[in-house]
């Protein structure tokens, strides 16, 4: 078995099966669990239909053991980030040193105008975001920081407790903008999604490289920055189910809207095309498992599908 992680996704309203569903994947093993980061739902079946996820992550914290939490990803618009930074650290003291802090800079227009949130340019939110991030590591690092931004502004603030994870806990920015984003992602991050839901393996090494020659740009080795990527997946022994889980995939419209790459099959099946992803690159799986009538995706996963990894 190589180092390759993989983690699992939930999105929607239900309480009951997100925790249920983390518990078994806490209990299986698996690395991380992720959520969104949305305030309304423009997707059915949710009819609008959300849960906060940072109330939620907080929750699942409180109900697992050894796996690790966070969001893919937060939007940066909807924190201030010193407080964002007291959160994290928080969590990260509640949970043992289990946060990932996933953040970028917002893209759902409509949400913004909902709520009331100035939605501004595109270049305004990447610029807020990269503010935001160095506004984290400098309350996470330093006794006492002060910050004058554009955007953001902190005054000899202090930030007790320290996170549990040192020097803290790991960065996740996504985003896929190749001047801008992944200029972030070379000074800051500690991980990355820059290839979002599906997306070509070819596309997903071309951006590998673009994030290389910014990382050759400000000295810093690519490998230093895990990469992740996300995908709709189940598998299934029986082909019957798989059938129905392909015809679920195609005519949902949340699913179908972003999916192009899911990973629907038998073990085998799925553990070539998870090869053919890890060869392009990815060190950290993100599934969103896609649940049939007869098994459970998440437990064949584990039992059928890593051992052939």
């Amino acid at each position: 078995m190589n180092k390759t992680k993989f983690g699992t996704f939930f999105i929607g309203d239900n309480w009951k099966f997100i925790s249920q569903k983390t518990k078994l994947a806490d209990k299986l093993g698996l690395d991380s669990v992720w959520l969104p980061d949305h305030l309304i739902a423009t997707e059915e079946p949710y009819h609008r239909s959300y849960l906060e996820s940072w109330t939620v992550l907080s929750a699942l914290a409180s109900i697992t053991q050894n796996i690790n939490i966070g969001h893919m990803v937060l939007c940066n618009s909807f924190r201030h980030p010193p407080v964002l930074a007291k959160m994290a650290s928080t969590l990260d003291t509640i949970s043992s040193g289990r946060v990932i802090l996933g953040i970028g800079a917002g893209w759902l227009e409509e949400e913004y105008n909902e709520y009331g949130i100035p939605f501004g340019t595109m270049g305004n939110r990447i610029n807020m975001l990269s503010e935001a991030v160095e506004i984290l590591r400098g309350l996470w690092l330093e006794k006492q920081f002060t910050y004058n931004g554009k955007y953001y502004k902190v005054k000899n603030a202090y930030l007790e407790p320290k996170p549990i994870q040192k020097p803290y806990p790991k960065l996740l920015i996504g985003g896929g903008g190749v001047k801008m984003t992944l200029n972030i992602v070379a000074r800051y991050a500690d991980m990355c999604n820059f290839e979002g839901w599906g997306g070509s393996i070819q596309g997903y090494i071309d951006k590998t490289r673009i994030l290389e020659n910014h990382c050759d740009n400000v000295g810093r080795n690519i490998n230093e920055i895990e990469r992740s990527w996300c995908t709709e997946f189940s598998v299934s022994r029986d082909k019957d189910e798989i059938e129905t889980i392909k015809h679920k995939i195609k005519n949902d419209p949340g699913l179908n809207k972003r999916s192009g790459a899911d990973i629907v099959g038998s073990p085998d099946e799925c553990a070539s095309k998870i090869g053919e992803w890890i060869d392009g690159g990815v060190e950290h799986f993100v599934f969103q498992f896609i649940y049939g009538d007869k098994t459970d995706p998440m437990k064949t996963f584990v039992e059928d599908v890593l051992p052939l990894l």
